[in-house]
């Protein structure tokens, strides 16, 4: 979860499912009015979203998420127009 620091807003995750192949979403939402603005499903998004950042910018309106599935993915998202931006897949060795 990400509250925005100019916005009234608030980034959350659902977690999908593995199991059945479901993906996680993101909700993107009005704190003080308790509604949802947008709801963002992605298919490079796994079963699970680790991070979650706002630009620190004011009129930014880009999303920072890292998926936590093997391997990690990384992507920009512009949440008010639902528009991927940019995504990089790291593989992570130990």
């Amino acid at each position: 979860m990400n509250i925005h620091q100019y916005q009234l807003v608030v980034a959350s995750s659902e977690i999908g499912s593995s199991k059945t192949n479901q993906r996680a979403s993101i909700h993107i939402w009005d704190h003080v009015k308790l509604r949802t603005i947008t709801e963002i499903r992605k298919e490079q998004f796994g079963s699970f979203i680790h991070f979650l950042l706002f630009s620190p910018k004011s009129e930014d309106n880009l999303l920072l998420i890292v998926s936590q599935d093997k391997p990690q993915i990384v992507l920009f998202i512009d949440w008010k127009r639902n528009e991927l931006i940019y995504s990089i897949t790291v593989r992570i060795n130990n």
